[in-house]
């Protein structure tokens, strides 16, 4: 019993859940020394419980020259999220569920101690690959080791700042024996490095089953997993072609034998004709028989039409549609990547990309078939800014800004009456009357906007400081002159006391200094005048004389 309970400890420590993985540094905003230190493994769901899920691992940092260790750093879980299959059913039926795993932390480097021309390297070592993996020569217990190269941060008192490559997010995929498949292994490259891909061995690392977990320690070389016979890294997957990558990291094979393999996308990453760095990437991929029914390939419309390109301008979006049949399952893709969750008949777009539909049946396990491609283009939207209020007194020339977000905008003003220039961003409005002028921007990429700006014709307003209301004729009341052309004025005259006596909304009828229907005495009272145009406004003191 106790040598069973040790067996069943171990086989709970054992990683034959991880179906692949990687290790990625990311330059955490371009700070030298400060990365994001990142390990992806891919799992089969079926095979990953709470007693080989780590909860951390711990890697460890080696000088190339001499296999130095430097560091050891420990990562931490953040998360797992499922990776998506194109044809649901079929990937059910055959048990696959794929998981990606991320483990990672902000580490600081002492960027003094990582300066060696020859560069560095990280490694974590864990046992056990799962044990019906096709095309090893020993498939059981089998360790995998993750290994990724870095260049030095300084190099003659400089920062060298530097990303690793970022191989995207796999989709979930099984083979069909006998057909031509497809995959994308690319990376990305922060820096715009070139980058260079190639089929390696997977590397099987110093654990075993008795020891799953190891602390990181100095080799000066790592042992390789074993091919069965007949394979190798040119032909991890037999076929005609065999598994092949393109120099653009397309997978390709049309294999002829059934089964589980294991392979390693290496991605060499060069600047200046020198390799700095590299990535590599365990995974595995099922080959199984598939039936021959085809259903017919989906058409993608929007607004009920078939289209091949469309272009819209942020923030609106596309919606791309297909026929919505109950007996057909549907899995979008953008740039040839499942998109998870988008597995209905409709697809709101708002990012610029290559979009299909992938159409399965809903009832049994069948091929799937890729509609047509259709390239949404999705521009930056325009915005026109500028003041949108212009108070001109007649025959004055004044200019009329107006910015818009995006460069060599074509701007046209509507009418284009009193201005010098109709098409500037900046005409010069020299107008007799008031306006409003509509401004219409089109972009290069065909995105509009427009705005209304509103030019109101004034007067300056004449405003005697006395007046004397003795019915002579002259001066009996406190005229404001050009008033008429400001209909929205309004004035308030106020007694020695702050109290209102007269209050007018437009003042058609001048005060004629009277507080009701009595003469107000003479001496000084104060004002308020608001012309009705925005933040005009005048306070001041008028004297009444008899």
């Amino acid at each position: 019993m106790f040598v069973l309970f040790l067996l069943l400890v171990c086989r709970l420590g054992w990683a034959s859940h991880i179906m692949g993985g990687e290790l990625t540094m990311r330059q955490v905003n371009r700070t030298p020394g400060l990365f994001l230190v990142q390990m992806n493994q891919y799992w089969n769901e079926l095979n990953a419980n709470t007693g080989n899920r780590d909860p951390s691992a711990t890697v460890g940092i080696f000088r190339k020259r001499d296999n130095a260790l430097m560091d050891t750093v420990r990562l931490l879980f953040r998360q797992a999220s499922s990776v998506a299959y194109k044809n649901v059913l079929c990937a059910q039926q055959r048990n696959l569920r794929t998981l990606k795993a991320v483990y990672n932390i902000n580490f600081q480097f002492d960027k003094s101690r990582y300066a060696d021309p020859d560069g560095y390297y990280i490694s974590w070592d864990r046992c056990c690959r799962n044990n019906d993996i096709s095309n090893l020569a020993n498939g059981a217990n089998v360790g995998m080791l993750f290994y990724m190269e870095f260049p030095a941060m300084m190099r003659n008192g400089a920062d060298i700042l530097n990303s690793s490559p970022e191989l995207v997010f796999p989709n979930g995929e099984y083979i069909c024996q006998d057909k031509l498949f497809t995959t994308d292994f690319s990376a990305i490259d922060a820096d715009g490095d070139q980058l260079r891909y190639s089929l390696v061995t997977p590397m099987r690392g110093f654990t075993s089953v008795a020891d799953p977990l190891v602390t990181p320690i100095s080799h000066s070389s790592f042992p390789l997993v074993s091919w069965a016979a007949g394979l190798s890294e040119q032909n991890a997957i037999p076929g005609n072609p065999a598994l092949r990558i393109s120099s653009t990291g397309k997978l390709t094979v049309k294999a002829t034998r059934q089964g589980l393999f294991l392979f390693t996308v290496q991605v060499e990453e060069w600047r200046n004709g020198e390799r700095i760095g590299l990535v590599r990437r365990d995974f595995q991929l099922p080959v199984v028989e598939c039936t021959t029914t085809t259903p017919p390939p989906a058409v993608i419309l929007s607004k009920g039409l078939p289209l091949s390109a469309v272009a819209v301008c942020s923030p609106a979006s596309v919606t791309l549609t297909t026929d919505n049949d109950p007996k057909w399952s549907y899995q979008w893709q953008k740039d040839e990547s499942n998109l998870i969750g988008s597995t209905g008949p409709v697809l709101v777009v708002n990012s610029s990309g290559t979009y299909t539909v992938v159409k399965s049946s809903a009832t049994t396990c069948t091929n799937e078939t890729s509609s047509q491609a259709v390239a949404v283009t999705v521009s930056p939207g325009l915005t026109l800014t500028g003041e949108t209020y212009y108070r001109i007194t007649p025959g004055v020339g004044v200019p009329l800004p107006v910015q818009a977000s995006l460069p060599n905008t074509l701007l046209t003003w509507t009418p284009p009456r009193y201005l010098d220039d109709p098409t500037l961003s900046s005409p010069l409005c020299t107008p007799l009357d008031s306006i409003t002028y509509q401004v219409n921007g089109l972009s290069e990429a065909g995105c509009e906007a427009s705005m209304r700006i509103r030019i109101v014709v004034a007067n300056r307003l004449f405003i005697p400081s006395a007046f004397t209301p003795n019915d002579d004729g002259k001066n009996d009341t406190w005229a404001l002159r050009n008033i008429e052309s400001m209909p929205d004025a309004e004035v308030f005259i106020y007694s020695r006391w702050g109290g209102v006596i007269f209050h007018s909304k437009g003042y058609a009828t001048p005060w004629a200094g009277r507080v009701g229907d009595t003469p107000a005495p003479p001496g000084i009272y104060t004002y308020l005048i608001r012309t009705g145009f925005p933040g005009e406004e005048y306070r001041g003191e008028l004297t009444l004389l008899r």
